[in-house]
């Protein structure tokens, strides 16, 4: 990349910028590209960075210098405020979505977690209604032995139905929990390979 070429694409990013600001910053990078010369023309180049990166160095400087200011007039202030929007929105952009995919994911989790959770619950009261439904059959035993052997049959069935539920959800629970951790272990170690590689 030669200086014309990495002016155009400085040019390109800092359009942006308002009238003023963007003349400013192109006339500082055109007067160190003059001062450096023809011969390290390269060597400027490599000292600035992409042309990306200096062009978001430049808009994050810029609202920092405007802002720190306070500017009479309306225009200065609308330039300084322009110009602090503008840096914000050079932050990269990756960094809020991955922070958005992990907000996402941990309340995937949190949802499969409570969800196992209500079923553990709802298992146990299936469970605690049994022995109340079997008491209460003792209750009626000598005025309706028919309603008593009724309830007595339904005490015993949910108190059974009941500790299973729980048993086979607490199973659940923990290979759901199990299978978590392993694709996270799988994801970290993938991760982990990229970076050894890179």
């Amino acid at each position: 990349m030669n200086r014309t070429e990495y002016m155009n694409a400085l040019e390109k990013r800092l359009r942006i910028l308002p009238g003023d600001s963007y003349r400013e910053a192109m006339a500082y990078f055109q007067e160190y590209f003059d001062e450096a010369g023809p011969e390290r023309e390269q060597q400027a180049i490599e000292d600035l960075g992409s042309p990306e990166s200096a062009a978001e160095q430049i808009i994050t400087n810029m609202a920092i210098d405007k802002t720190s200011v306070p500017h009479k007039g309306i225009r200065k202030n609308m330039n300084a405020l322009w110009i602090g929007i503008l840096a914000i929105c050079a932050v990269p952009v990756a960094l809020p979505f991955a922070l958005l995919l992990l907000a996402l994911v941990l309340l995937c989790l949190l949802c499969i977690l409570l969800m196992l959770a209500a079923f553990v619950l709802l298992a146990l009261c299936v469970a605690v209604l049994g022995p109340v439904i079997f008491a209460a059959g003792f209750t009626v035993l000598l005025s309706a032995p028919a309603a008593a052997i009724t309830c007595f049959g339904m005490g015993l069935f949910f108190t059974g139905f009941g500790l299973i539920a729980v048993y086979g959800i607490v199973l659940a629970c923990k290979w759901t929990i199990i299978g978590m951790a392993r694709l996270f272990g799988r994801i970290l170690k993938k991760k982990g390979e990229r970076n050894e590689q890179a």
